[in-house]
């Protein structure tokens, strides 16, 4: 087993992929369709210099596209290229239908060092509503580009955007020796720019995102046993953090960062335990023959919802910590598993099994049985939400994670690497860095 350390930070959170040893290899996206009537809008592609790669504007198209919420005008429609306000015809962009105009272009400063701005329009009120510019080197391009998305979707929608958020997820690959290999691995929310924190020759599961996203809880067989480690992303350090007899599992932080929910089985039988992580003091949380597993914290920290069978079937079960008692949340199906809460916690996603015994990933509110379904494989598992709650995440059939609008019913944003198995994705918070 090897660890890959991170070195000492020279910026901010929202930099810390480029502390890790990047992933090489292909990668793969594929965009699927949006909601049923997305915003129409235009990027234009951004001036800049022939020799970089993907340009800012298309880095920004794509995140509008992926969010579900827009609907991009292809370049070869567009009837013009405008880089600067003086130059936008508007009325030719009112005939396409397009209510909202992006345009910007990126311009070297120095050696390695360039000026990016960007310039959100309002067609037909001919006038900006936002725009912003930052001084930036190359590598940071993707990074800016995010941000800019990030401030556009706040100004159009609403809401917080995401594209400055990070995932972690289990990748899995056979090696030319015929052993496989577990990484710990970590993403731009589109699965771009991919670095491993941890690799390792036995399973790797679970990974949960501490609040402030400077941790990660997974768990790890290297012992030939399941242990619980906390590791620091910026430093690369880590410690063992529950090595219980028997199975050590599901470790999920709480709202405030402080206590570990986990499923613990030391006492002979799997059981919902709260570990106090500065101290060590364990309380146990459940006590009943069947299996209980896959806490998971409301935002209050008041209550967790769970996995049990005690019905007979995986079923979503709630418990207030306060008195312990316990309901049961899912009717519907035979088989509702891994629930996880909304950023609100209005809503539960969970992986839900109905009549025709495939495995879809369902979202509802939390007090009300109306579940709305994501199209999927059949063969879908381990959902989360985006930390605006707008989003989903899972892992889903070929070996992919997929990226799902909350109110849309199936994937904008199928990511895969080629030769891996991409497993139990788990979306990151927002940083203090990358909020706007």
């Amino acid at each position: 087993m090897s660890l890959i350390p991170g070195r000492n930070s020279l910026l901010h959170c929202s930099l810390l992929l480029a502390l890790l040893p990047q992933q090489p290899g292909a990668f793969e996206v594929m965009i699927g369709k949006g909601v049923v009537d997305p915003l129409p809008i235009a990027v234009v592609p951004f001036e800049r210099p022939a020799t970089l790669g993907t340009g800012p504007g298309q880095i920004i198209a794509d995140d509008l596209r992926n969010s579900g919420s827009f609907k991009p005008i292809p370049p070869e429609d567009m009837p013009q290229y405008p880089s600067r306000i003086e130059a936008v015809q508007y009325a030719d962009w009112r005939r396409l239908g397009v209510e909202n105009l992006v345009i910007g272009r990126l311009s070297p400063t120095g050696v390695n060092s360039y000026q990016l701005e960007y310039r959100l329009l309002d067609v037909y009120k001919e006038e900006q509503i936002n725009g912003q510019r930052l001084t930036i080197a190359t590598a940071d391009l993707r990074r800016a580009a995010h941000r800019f998305s990030d401030s556009i979707y706040q100004d159009l929608i609403g809401a917080q955007g995401i594209f400055s958020t990070f995932i972690a997820y289990v990748s899995i690959q056979d090696t030319s020796t015929g052993e496989r290999s577990y990484q710990l691995e970590v993403a731009e929310y589109d699965g771009h720019g991919a670095h491993i924190l941890v690799s390792n020759k036995e399973p790797l599961l679970s990974p949960a995102w501490s609040p402030t996203g400077d941790q990660l809880a997974y768990v790890s067989f290297e012992k030939g046993a399941p242990t619980i480690y906390l590791q620091e992303l910026m430093t690369g350090d880590r410690r063992r953090i529950s090595a219980s007899p028997g199975i050590n599992s599901a470790p999920r932080f709480s709202p405030e960062g402080q206590r570990l929910a986990l499923m613990l089985s030391k006492d002979g039988n799997p059981e919902i335990y709260v570990l106090h992580i500065a101290g060590g003091l364990l309380q146990r949380i459940t006590d009943h023959p069947a299996i209980d597993t896959e806490p998971d914290w409301s935002p209050d920290g008041r209550s967790l919802v769970f996995t049990s069978d005690r019905s007979g079937q995986p079923q979503i079960y709630r418990t207030e910590l306060s008195t312990g008692e316990v309901h049961r949340l899912t009717f519907d199906g035979r088989y509702n598993a891994g629930a996880v809460h909304s950023p609100d916690g209005s809503r539960l996603v969970m992986v839900h099994r109905g009549d025709t015994g495939d495995y879809h990933i369902a979202h509802r509110p939390i007090d009300d049985e109306s579940l709305q379904r994501i199209e999927g494989s059949g063969l879908d598992e381990s959902p989360g939400f985006a930390p605006n709650g707008r989003m989903l995440i899972y892992a889903g059939a070929n070996d992919s994670l997929a990226l799902a609008p909350l109110g849309l019913g199936r994937p904008t944003l199928i990511i895969k690497y080629p030769g891996k198995q991409l497993r139990e994705p788990a979306w990151g918070p927002y940083m203090v860095a990358t909020n706007r």
